[in-house]
């Protein structure tokens, strides 16, 4: 009898891990990957931070334990001898990975995904491939099985990276400098759904330069074309990585993660019957994260005391307007 195990296996597409200094995430994500069985493993490693010697030893040690992996035939590793940061380092290498690759699966070393995760990318990446406003594959969902739906994935304007897939064909509209955000303001797009205020000054800070993060110049570049995300009804991705060595999170209580319920991808899966924007799942996200009255500001206010009590992501912060908090 064929089992779950083998039958994730055989369908996942090409992988690109993206790590930089924490050698015990990457050798968890690592065992996870072999699992999976992908063709091709990419393998991106940023430089150490100047000044910093404990980078250079823990990246030392990722280095030997991806040249040690035996599990699969066809390794590639960009390994960056000087620190491009977040932004450059991680964009430049999904740049990397989609050019050799054409489409696969990006994981980041903070991520550990159910192994249907895999199987879900791998069957999602095939359906879409020739659909053009389909640009994205999300593993994570925020409101993991909080909206109803009869199928097991949909639609959505908005996208997450907690574990993901795309196309070279996506990632050709991808502009690091966003030097389209000025006109598209100009003509008032940033006042249409899903924008809000909010959004707009992390998109004008991210044009500004003053954000070293790669993720608001694809959510820009999806959504000023108008493409679609497939966001899976429960939440296949554990993030494991807020903790002292996180770059943007930080340590929560009991050392245990933020994250939505977990719960592996049911096969066959049953597919959406319109390929549409599912509006009202993308509302109740936008009003929990960004809306000034209602439920949100009873959220606001729970998560203003969680943020105070315990050292919560500075994207959690920026989400709830509570960056100062």
């Amino acid at each position: 009898m064929t089992t779950n195990k083998v039958r994730y296996a055989a369908q996942t597409p090409p992988v690109l891990l993206i790590t930089f200094n924490r050698p015990e995430l990457t050798a968890r994500m690592l065992d996870r990957i072999k699992t999976a069985r992908p063709p091709v493993l990419y393998v991106a490693c940023d430089g150490p931070r100047p000044g910093r010697q404990d980078d250079q030893a823990k990246i030392s040690r990722i280095h030997d334990m991806v040249g040690a992996i035996d599990w699969c035939a066809n390794v590639k590793t960009q390994f960056q001898s000087a620190n491009l940061g977040c932004g450059r380092g991680e964009s430049e290498a999904m740049t990397w990975f989609l050019n050799d690759a054409g489409e696969g699966i990006i994981l980041e070393d903070d991520t550990l995904p159910d192994l249907s995760f895999f199987r879900f990318c791998g069957e999602m990446l095939d359906r879409y491939r020739e659909t053009t406003n389909v640009w994205q594959v999300s593993g994570d969902n925020y409101l993991s099985g909080r909206c109803e739906s009869e199928s097991d994935y949909m639609f959505s304007q908005c996208g997450f990276s907690w574990g993901w897939a795309t196309w070279k064909r996506a990632w050709s509209f991808y502009d690091y400098q966003m030097k389209s955000w000025p006109a598209f303001k100009k003509l008032g797009h940033h006042r249409i759904f899903p924008y809000s205020p909010a959004t707009d000054q992390i998109l004008e800070d991210a044009y500004n330069g003053k954000l070293d993060t790669w993720d608001y110049q694809w959510n820009y570049a999806r959504a000023a074309n108008s493409g679609l995300s497939l966001v899976p009804k429960f939440s296949l991705i554990e993030n494991i990585g807020f903790g002292v060595d996180a770059t943007h999170g930080s340590t929560l209580a009991g050392g245990r993660p933020f994250m939505a319920p977990v719960r592996p991808m049911p096969f066959p899966i049953k597919h959406p019957q319109f390929l549409f924007a599912d509006n009202h799942y993308d509302r109740i996200l936008a009003r929990i994260l960004t809306s000034p009255g209602g439920t949100a500001t009873r959220l606001k206010r729970a998560a203003s005391a969680l943020i105070r009590r315990y050292r919560w992501p500075i994207w959690v912060r920026e989400c709830f307007g509570l960056a100062k908090a």
